[in-house]
């Protein structure tokens, strides 16, 4: 086997790829940062030399030369649900399209702890799921997004599911299935109650909202009222509570639920793609629904 092996890419340096390609340090640095227009021959050339040398540009030495950390801080709410885990896979991966990472940080760290995150720039930004906080993401003034909550947060950047919308799709999908007697399970926010009732109606079938018992006890007594009452089509929150009607149900009705897993992943991604833009000063605060 003939030639000289390729060098370890951390033991490769910036003026080697420079000299590979003919041009300058600071045209490779360019190239990296995308700070400058470079004509496209040149920038090709550049990452030739870079795919044949083998370069990777230190970490460290990016977040100084474009002023970023490459990080986005990822606020946990006080309460996680099932769909918590699956949003933040979704927005790791989400946030790794753009080259940075996510910094997992607990609501416990309160005011304070978001503060000195800003404070140091330490990350760029903020994803926010705990509405708590939402007071200081305003006084840090710092690029971030509030998953939820929407309505009570004007002047935010904020994703959410549309919530109307997402409950008339439950009482569309109940009825479609030849149900005329449904329930919605909660507790559930009111634009939610407000889109399955109105569905309902326009359906022509019976609607009514119950609370979800915390027992387990509890719920199968109210499943078993419920029966008792013809309802035989039922929407709840999530797909884990989905999967505990229907045990309860015991096959004697349907379930639908008004967030899916899949829901979370687009919220995840959605958010991310919203708060990128604004790291690069496109768009204000605004909200962005996303249909169910």
């Amino acid at each position: 086997m003939t030639g000289t092996p390729r060098r370890r890419a951390s033991s490769v340096t910036i003026s080697e790829v420079a000299r590979h390609a003919g041009v300058s340090v600071s045209t490779v640095s360019y190239v990296l940062s995308g700070k400058r227009v470079i004509s496209e021959s040149t920038r090709q050339r550049v990452l030739a030399g870079i795919r044949a040398l083998g370069y990777h540009p230190h970490a460290g030495a990016r977040s100084l030369a474009s002023n970023r950390s490459s990080l986005i801080a990822l606020i946990l709410p006080a309460h996680a649900d099932a769909h918590t885990a699956r949003f933040t896979t979704a927005v790791a991966a989400a946030v790794r399209e753009f080259d940075y990472d996510v910094l997992l940080v607990p609501s416990s760290a309160g005011e304070d702890g978001v503060r000195r995150l800003a404070a140091g720039s330490i990350v760029d930004g903020l994803i926010l799921m705990e509405p708590a906080l939402v007071s200081v993401l305003r006084a840090v003034g710092m690029a971030g997004i509030l998953i939820g909550h929407c309505a009570d947060n004007p002047g935010v950047s904020c994703v959410d599911l549309d919530r109307t919308a997402a409950g008339a799709a439950c009482a569309d999908r109940l009825a479609d299935l030849g149900h005329s007697v449904l329930a919605l399970l909660g507790p559930v926010d009111s634009r939610t109650r407000s889109g399955f009732l109105e569905q309902a109606r326009d359906r022509g079938a019976t609607a009514v909202t119950v609370e979800w018992p915390e027992e387990p006890r509890a719920l199968h007594d109210c499943v078993e009222a419920l029966i008792e009452d013809d309802i035989t089509g039922f929407a709840v929150e999530d797909e884990s509570c989905a999967r505990y009607m229907q045990a309860a149900l015991g096959g004697q009705g349907d379930v639908v639920a008004v967030r899916s897993d899949e829901s979370a992943d687009a919220l995840g991604g959605e958010a991310v793609r919203v708060l990128m833009a604004a790291l690069e000063g496109k768009g204000g605060p605004g909200v962005t629904l996303l249909a169910p």
